[in-house]
């Protein structure tokens, strides 16, 4: 989630670890894939937000954001499924959507300033050029 294009991942799922188990054991879980999370930023409100057993989500998908868009293809099946852009539906004025912030996030106006700080900051910390795999 932290590598370039991780700000296209919802969430990453991973098998439970057990200590102490019978190696013998045939309903054992055996996998040693991925049991360990690298967090960044714990020490500030736009830590993880939800961490469950073999789950991790990213906070911005679980704020409700769409995914960056693709770069538009150019060539054939552009040239022929063009005209089926999606339509866009107006938005409803800035003041009713803060007015409905607090029915999706809570009452923490901490965490509230950090949706819209978020929403507008742009490129997670990946795409920055001192940064390079995690």
């Amino acid at each position: 989630m932290m590598d370039r294009g991780g700000d296209r991942i919802c969430y990453v799922q991973f098998p439970q670890r057990f200590q102490g188990i019978d190696p013998s054991d045939r309903y054992a879980n055996h996998n040693t894939v991925f049991f360990d999370v690298n967090m960044r930023a714990l020490d500030g409100i736009q830590g993880p937000m939800n961490i469950g057993t073999g789950c991790l989500f990213c906070r911005t998908a679980l704020y409700g954001f769409d995914p960056p868009r693709l770069k538009e293809r150019t060539g054939c099946v552009s040239c022929f499924f063009g005209h089926l852009k999606n339509i866009v539906t107006k938005v409803a004025p800035e003041e009713d959507q803060l007015l409905h912030i607090p029915n999706m996030y809570g009452n923490s106006s901490t965490l509230i300033d950090s949706i819209q700080l978020a929403a507008f900051q742009g490129l997670p910390l990946a795409y920055h050029p001192s940064v390079k795999n995690g």
